[in-house]
């Protein structure tokens, strides 16, 4: 299995636009994106997720909230969040933005403008 980088905890998470879910009666939810015609599925837990994002929240808060909510072990959740949300970025479902003291950095540097994504 190959490394990746760890989203950075500050990065802004939320919703791409152009998208319809629904959730399915055993909890899980089904996406579909209008960009490219395909549906998504996710289960409970990235159901929840994608509940939690429906207002942009950092990576560090989702995480936090799974851990309160599910019980779960902290390094364990963050593995996983990390993963699903790097995942669904992929996909072109969820958008991360740098933390505002990231994008100070690289708007002073002439390189970026507020609501840059990172990826």
């Amino acid at each position: 299995m190959e490394a990746r980088e760890a989203l950075p905890e500050d990065a802004w998470v939320a919703r791409a636009d152009r998208l319809i879910s629904t959730k399915l009666a055993d909890g899980e939810l089904v996406v579909l994106s209008l960009e490219d015609g395909m549906y998504y599925g996710l289960n409970e837990v990235g159901a929840r997720v994608w509940a939690l994002i429906e207002e942009p929240l950092t990576v560090r808060e989702v995480q936090a909230r799974l851990v309160e909510e599910f019980r779960v072990d902290p390094d364990r959740c963050s593995r996983e969040v990390d993963e699903l949300l790097t995942d669904l970025v992929a996909l072109r479902l969820v958008r991360l933005h740098a933390s505002k003291a990231s994008r100070a950095v690289d708007s002073s540097a002439g390189e970026g403008r507020e609501g840059d994504s990172v990826q």
